[in-house]
């Protein structure tokens, strides 16, 4: 599909041509965790997690309200003998917390007041 046949198509929907204007893009950085508990800030897109020790590893998500509109990911890449789990900033959007397990993962995203699963495996 050409530009042009782009912005004909996106005209009159209210999106605009997303190649110029970036309103649907979304920046940020990819973090590998390892055998730590993570604090997530608003750029911290996808996280790649491995537990390879005993104990409960925890993820905090960023607060709802200031990640509201953005998409974050969290993958499981291996969990041998703790545990993983994720879990809403101070409890501010009342998401119940994900556990996962090796290969498993979340694709959350922010309303600004309620945490969504838009995919996802985990227990």
């Amino acid at each position: 599909m050409s530009m042009e046949n782009r912005r004909e198509a996106l005209d009159g929907i209210g999106i605009g041509d997303y190649r110029e204007s970036g309103t649907l893009a979304q920046s940020g950085k990819v973090v590998f965790l390892l055998d730590d508990d993570l604090v997530m800030d608003v750029n911290d897109l996808l996280v790649r997690a491995t537990v390879s020790e005993e104990g409960e590893k925890l993820i905090t998500l960023p607060s709802v309200a200031d990640a509201v509109g953005r998409i974050y990911t969290i993958y499981a890449v291996a969990v041998a003998t703790g545990t993983l789990k994720a879990q809403d900033k101070g409890d501010d959007a009342g998401l119940t917390d994900l556990t996962f397990t090796t290969g498993q993962y979340s694709v959350l995203y922010s309303d600004g007041y309620v945490w969504y699963v838009l995919a996802g495996q985990t227990n």
